[in-house]
């Protein structure tokens, strides 16, 4: 039987509605990094595919899903589930920088800061220990957020996880804050199974109070420790010097598919305006140098990290301290709580320094979300200042960073890249292989830098103008994107990927007209391509052609009849059609009922097969059951839009649609609860409010 916590690989999926991009082992169990694959999303706006962190908890004991947590310590958790017997929590969009990766840049921080940040762990620790709330305190489990706050992704409800007890949860904050506190100070982690030595020998001004508390506090027998509120006295009464202000980085951004910018939603419709479509902002540390992840870069045929599991239940959990947080959904060890698991061990931490090294060497801060004008970066950004010219040296820097490529060790690859071109800028090809990338790294600031000295250096080159119009419009740069693009398109008329692109540039723009035009001209020169049909026919729909656009959608899905949102257009564009005909004079009401009946009935097939590509996208399932309503069907619009409600109990939407089906079928009762529902869910929408007076007054 197979290990339900094993790490999922990348292009598996999470509960058919997340497919895994990246994984790393966590604090507990495993941190994916997952495209959302469920619903309706689109750049029409601006906007990218939605991607989440999603957190794989462990075996639950009990069928509680979620426990109730503060948001003011944790980062909020937007939908938790089980699937195949493991709990997932679903982060909602990151927003903030791993401390871990700070302190991997910096080690030790000033006086100052250390006492900024335990001021904040012990204002959430003071809070949430007498309610017996835990939480892990390492840097790689703490974010600090934009606003100058900090959240835990993972804890909670001391005894209410998966395989986690705590005896004590008061001596557990206490030895997390002194180990902080430790790393904090001196850059290391405090020794295991040895006695702490002074922190004084690590440097010199650390106040010997502190000194004295922290070295309590990470006694082996929690008996021996202070109370949380001595050792809060102890650490933020002693003086010391100002502290420093985080560094801010540029953005990080979802890959796209590789030659295409991301599809856009159906606009108008409850799935475009519903859907949560923000960017990730962090990315957590790799499980090794060879491991870098981009942002919503797919790394096929990835696998765990080897040794991974096994390293969970050997000596990395030092005699007397045994790990309060299994890693792999193993029994927890009986005895205290108090050690570090083996993501801390010293030759995993070696291969995140070695990781972030490479990276801040390149500029790449993927993980970091801070907004930054891509015009402020220099030029000195794009080359190594220390590499001298030297083709031949370039030719061999080049190899090895293909061969890194291959081996999926993209942080080297990039390194020897960089070398490359830095080394011979005049080849043209070493700009096209290290923008790629740094594209697999989601560092699109530096691909974009990159690219704007190669088409100085090669003016009538139209793939690396394109190049730079795809990754300035990720970081929504218009500007830049639109005159790079409108080079590219000069260079090239009759190349579709580019027409396609400039397209989607002016859907950007919102200058749809001319986005259907060139995009139109794509579909000419490349018919087969059923992306290019099918973002035409979402801008036809948004336009009010509708016949074209129910001509477009169809032949999207007779191209790719495996893809439900191009199922999902083709059904709406029906809708739409059937509502247009209500105000066509030309028909007689037999003839209008029947061709609208005709509609009803194409529409819900389009809605059905979507549901039978993907039976968790309840929006498929809500406009199945609208179609089915106006086709008549009543029983079978009632069972899909309950369907709906299953998948997604908060849309107030689903619950008026059940009541208009239940008052067709002369089910009052049950109608005005689900119309109290919808009400209840949003109370200022006045159609649902004057829907439920007027049933209840009839």
């Amino acid at each position: 039987m197979s290990d339900p916590m094993k790490m999922k690989q990348s292009g598996d999926w999470i509960g058919y509605t997340y497919r895994v991009l990246d994984a790393f082992p966590f604090v507990q169990g495993v941190l994916y990094y997952s495209a959302v694959e469920s619903g309706d999303w689109g750049a029409d706006r601006g906007e990218l595919q939605p991607t989440r962190f999603i957190l794989a908890v462990g075996k639950p004991e009990k069928d509680a899903r979620m426990l109730s947590r503060d948001d003011a310590a944790f980062f909020p958790v937007e939908e938790a589930f089980v699937d195949e017997g493991v709990l997932y929590w679903v982060f909602r969009p990151l927003s903030g920088n791993l401390l871990a990766h700070r302190l991997v840049q910096s080690g030790s921080l000033p006086i100052g800061e250390v006492r900024r940040l335990l001021s904040a762990v012990f204002s959430h620790a003071r809070r949430l220990a007498p309610k017996g709330e835990y939480a892990v305190v390492d840097p790689l489990n703490i974010l600090e957020t934009t606003e100058g706050n900090i959240r835990f992704l993972y804890g909670g409800a001391s005894g209410g996880l998966p395989g986690l007890e705590i005896p004590d949860v008061e001596k557990h904050w206490v030895f997390g804050i002194a180990c902080l506190a430790f790393r904090l100070l001196t850059g290391q982690s405090p020794p295991e199974g040895a006695a702490i030595p002074p922190l004084r020998r690590y440097r010199g001004d650390i106040p010997a109070v502190w000194d004295g508390a922290i070295r309590q506090a990470l006694a082996s027998d929690p008996a021996a420790r202070p109370s949380l509120a001595q050792l809060e006295a102890g650490l933020l009464k002693a003086s010391g010097e100002a502290g420093g202000v985080p560094q801010e980085h540029g953005p990080a951004f979802a890959k796209p598919a590789k030659g295409n910018f991301p599809s856009p939603a159906v606009p108008g419709t409850a799935a475009g305006k519903d859907a949560e479509r923000r960017s990730p902002s962090v990315t957590p540390f790799p499980a090794g140098a060879d491991r870098i992840p981009g942002p919503g870069g797919v790394r096929r045929g990835a696998a765990p990290v080897p040794g991974a599991e096994k390293a969970a239940g050997t000596g990395l959990v030092p005699e007397g301290r045994k790990s309060p947080y299994p890693v792999s959904g193993e029994p927890p060890p009986s005895g205290s709580s108090d050690s570090r698991p083996f993501w801390k061990s010293k030759g995993l931490l070696a291969a995140l320094v070695a990781c972030i090294v490479v990276l801040a060497g390149l500029g790449g801060y993927h993980w970091l979300f801070a907004d930054k004008d891509p015009a402020d970066a220099k030029s000195s950004a794009v080359f190594d200042p220390d590499v001298e010219e030297d083709p031949e040296q370039a030719a061999e820097w080049y190899r090895q960073s293909v061969e890194a490529k291959k081996n999926k060790q993209i942080a080297q690859a990039t390194l020897m890249g960089r070398k490359a071109v830095s080394a011979d800028p005049g080849k043209r090809e070493y700009y096209v292989h290290l923008a790629e990338l740094y594209q697999m790294m989601g560092d699109y600031q530096s691909a974009i830098l990159l690219l704007q000295e190669g088409v100085k250096r090669f003016p009538d080159d139209a793939e690396l103008h394109d190049l730079l119009a795809l990754y300035a419009y990720h970081v929504k740069d218009l500007k830049t994107a639109e005159s790079a693009s409108d080079r590219s398109v000069q260079l090239e008329p009759d190349n579709p990927t580019y027409l396609y692109h400039r397209g989607k540039i002016f859907i950007a723009r919102k200058d749809l007209r001319t986005a259907a035009e060139l995009i139109g001209e794509a579909v000419k020169r490349d018919s087969d391509n059923a992306v290019y049909h099918h973002d035409l026919a979402v801008i036809l729909f948004r336009l009010g052609e509708i016949d074209r656009s129910i001509e477009h959608a169809e032949k999207a899905v007779q191209l790719n009849d495996s893809n439900e949102k191009y199922r999902m257009t083709l059904g709406l564009a029906h809708l739409k059609k059937r509502e247009l005909l209500e105000k066509d004079s030309s028909l007689s009401a037999k003839e209008k009922k029947e061709k609208q009946r005709a509609l009803a009935k194409k529409a819900y097939e389009s809605f059905q097969a979507a549901t039978k590509l993907n039976d968790r996208y309840s929006q498929a399932y809500y406009y199945e059951a609208m179609s089915r309503f106006y086709y008549g069907d009543l029983e079978k619009a009632k069972q899909a839009v309950e369907r709906a409600i299953v998948l997604d109990s908060d849309r107030a939407s689903y619950h008026y649609q059940l009541a208009v089906i239940l008052t067709a079928q002369g089910k009052k009762s049950e109608a005005i609860k689900a119309l109290e529902k919808a009400v209840k869910l949003e109370p200022g929408n006045d159609r649902y409010k004057k829907a439920l007076a007027k049933l209840k007054s009839n």
